[in-house]
């Protein structure tokens, strides 16, 4: 069969069983996702964000990161879930100490019960080597909620 004769009929879901992204066909005639930065993150993490709870997401600054700016719309991703956030305000610091010490540590670990283990959980999760890239702080808004599967 030639390849040329087949037409892509697109799914009607934002995630395939393998939770992959693609937007359907109607989707991108009405271009409401085209402009829109997608940004991978956890379960936790999400829901956290999108209930108001955390309201600032830190991220190591490599060039992936670095695009954000205030103002931009950014897609959060899970597996199963999907969310629309603005971006409201960056900053960027030279390390984590820094950010905990300087911006409500609340915001940026909620289940945290101090400074030290704020700190430690991004630590953990952004442990320090040669060379690390400044840290980028995004306070985020939550837009729009949508649920997958």
């Amino acid at each position: 069969m030639d390849t040329k004769t087949l037409i892509y009929t697109p799914p009607t879901r934002f995630f395939d069983e393998y939770g992959v992204k693609f937007v359907p066909e109607e989707h991108r005639n009405l271009g409401l996702l085209n402009n829109i930065k997608r940004l991978r993150i956890g379960t936790k993490c999400y829901h956290e964000i999108m209930s108001g709870h955390k309201s600032l997401e830190v991220r190591v600054g490599y060039d992936c990161i670095k695009i954000y700016q205030a103002g931009h719309q950014i897609e959060l991703m899970t597996p199963r879930s999907s969310g629309l956030v603005l971006v409201k305000s960056v900053w960027v610091y030279p390390n984590l100490r820094e950010v905990v010490s300087d911006l409500p540590w609340q915001q940026i670990v909620p289940h945290a019960e101090s400074m030290e283990e704020a700190y430690d959980v991004l630590v953990h999760q952004y442990p320090p080597f040669v060379g690390m890239p400044d840290v980028h702080v995004l306070e985020l808004e939550p837009i729009q909620v949508q649920r997958i599967g």
